[in-house]
């Protein structure tokens, strides 16, 4: 079998697309970032899901919707430190808690599902949303100022062009290889 050096075009969907969702979005106002966002996101994820060799239902991806919109209003009444001020922060925290509970619809749309791999993907990929935001709280992990100060780079437009985006490739990238993991064949 031979080894491609590049990832699959699922893969790269499943980076990017949400992200170009958000620039669009965050670049329409507040409104745009709570309107459109949370139709955008499950519509791009469903896309990528659309090009996966694996899948057989992907309009099931669209159940998640619902998900998404239950752990927003879940995320909201949990009141944790960093989402008290910031709908940014609980939108994300929220989307990625929706994907933990998304092992259920993924089993239906995929050819041999190993539950597992996606939701400790996800967990881990909110841990690392979470840190990011609790960094000038309360950080469950060292944080180091000299890596990101939070006054230069976690701020303004860096904040929404530069810092979401980057850390949303890394993150997706996790949660697209927990994908890739869970749809292998035994």
């Amino acid at each position: 079998m031979q080894q491609r050096l590049l990832p699959s075009k699922w893969l790269i969907y499943w980076i990017f697309l949400p992200i170009a969702t958000f620039v669009v979005s965050i670049s329409t106002g507040l409104i745009g970032i709570g309107l459109f966002f949370p139709l955008l996101l499950p519509a791009a994820q469903w896309y990528a899901l659309k090009q996966h060799p694996a899948n057989r239902y992907p309009a099931y991806w669209f159940v998640l919707f619902f998900l998404y919109v239950l752990s927003v209003y879940a995320v909201r009444q949990l009141n944790l430190p960093p989402l008290r001020n910031d709908i940014h922060v609980g939108l994300i925290i929220a989307f990625y808690l929706s994907q933990c509970l998304a092992e259920p619809v993924l089993y239906k749309m995929v050819n041999k599902w190993q539950f597992g791999w996606f939701t400790v993907a996800n967990g881990m990929a909110c841990f690392v949303w979470y840190q990011l935001f609790l960094a000038e709280h309360d950080p469950i992990l060292v944080y180091s100022e000299t890596l990101a100060p939070r006054s230069k780079w976690l701020s303004g437009d860096r904040w929404h062009y530069v810092t979401i985006p980057a850390v949303a490739t890394v993150t997706n990238l996790l949660t697209g290889l927990g994908l890739s993991k869970a749809t292998q064949a035994n």
